[in-house]
């Protein structure tokens, strides 16, 4: 068995905090990079994510993932240095699995729809798998693609609130994060 797939099968996923997000107008949320390991993941529009100590953004597009490590707190919205409000009170009013969050304001037309996860690992995934990565890792997979794949089905599968739904929001970050 090789190294990686030694690591990977003593981690899991286990109650990611999930969100699923509609954005309309100007809008923008910092989260606080308090978890392990983020992921974002753009849906439709296109949106920028920079790191608080960092001026260049990311161009981010439909189909695109972002992961963020922990220890890099960071910016998702419509344009770079748009005004950004923390997601803790973005999602003071939202509850359940799939969390639905609206921000921006809701009279303007959709700009953007993503989700994103906080992955919190069990397990004894070693600290130089995540160090071994960039603060923020820009994808974008392939249409056809596994990860493509896995994605589509992680954004639909946000829609749904079903019994089990967390375990299976799990197992699916899972497969994205060894992808």
């Amino acid at each position: 068995m090789d190294v990686l797939t030694d690591l990977l099968q003593r981690s899991r996923a286990r109650g990611a905090a999930f969100s699923s997000t509609t954005a309309h107008g100007t809008w923008g949320l910092t989260f606080p990079g308090s978890a392990p390991l983020s992921v974002h993941a753009l849906v439709e529009g296109e949106a920028h994510l920079w790191s608080i100590d960092q001026d260049d953004a990311l161009h981010v597009f439909p189909g695109d993932v972002v992961l963020v490590r922990e220890h890099t707190p960071h910016n998702l919205a419509s344009r770079a240095g748009a005004r950004c409000v923390p997601l803790a009170e973005a999602m003071a009013t939202v509850s359940g699995v799939g969390r639905r969050l609206a921000v921006g304001d809701p009279g303007e037309p959709v700009a953007a729809a993503f989700f994103c996860g906080a992955y919190r690992f069990e397990g004894d995934l070693c600290e130089s798998l995540l160090q071994a990565l960039p603060d923020t890792l820009h994808l974008r997979p392939a249409a056809g693609s596994t990860l493509r794949a896995t994605m589509d089905l992680l954004a639909g599968e946000m829609l749904r609130d079903d019994p089990g739904q967390q375990a299976l929001l799990d197992r699916l970050l899972d497969l994205a994060l060894v992808q």
